[in-house]
């Protein structure tokens, strides 16, 4: 059984309340003390010049691409919790998505860590572009 096992495995239809809340309770003690442990030792970060560039040129060129052909496509970047997490996010939003350039978009969309596709409810489509990596970890010696 794997490290997450414990906490994942299926309820027991014979089991109680009590129990189900101790599993909770365990998984969430579990994720308490694997955050101390991350936060335990001094961190310095720093902006990824390069990865910066890339997320740069990935927006700049995406919003080129999809408003040539898409003009009321909406788009806009995110910075998720960088200064903990270092996750950017590229979030596109329109009724259709077409493009007179596929191959620059696709060399665009490639800098992404992910790529997500959702469809709404409104008829619209939402494709979000993660972007892992945008801090890099300086060891700090005390």
């Amino acid at each position: 059984m794997d490290e997450f096992g414990e906490f994942y495995d299926e309820t027991e239809e014979d089991e109680t309340e009590e129990e189900q809340d101790a599993k909770i309770d365990a998984f969430m003690e579990w994720l308490s003390e694997l955050e101390a442990e991350y936060f335990s030792e001094p961190r310095l970060r720093i902006v990824n010049p390069k990865r910066l560039r890339q997320f740069q040129y990935a927006f700049y060129k995406i919003s080129e691409i999809i408003k040539e052909t898409n003009p009321n496509a909406e788009i806009e970047y995110t910075l998720n919790n960088i200064a903990d997490i270092g996750h950017a996010a590229i979030r596109i939003e329109t009724d259709e998505l077409s493009t007179t350039k596929p191959q620059e978009l696709i060399e665009a969309i490639k800098f992404a860590s992910d790529v997500e596709v959702f469809p709404l409810t409104d008829g619209n489509i939402r494709l979000i572009l993660g972007f892992k990596g945008m801090l890099d970890d300086i060891n700090v010696e005390e």
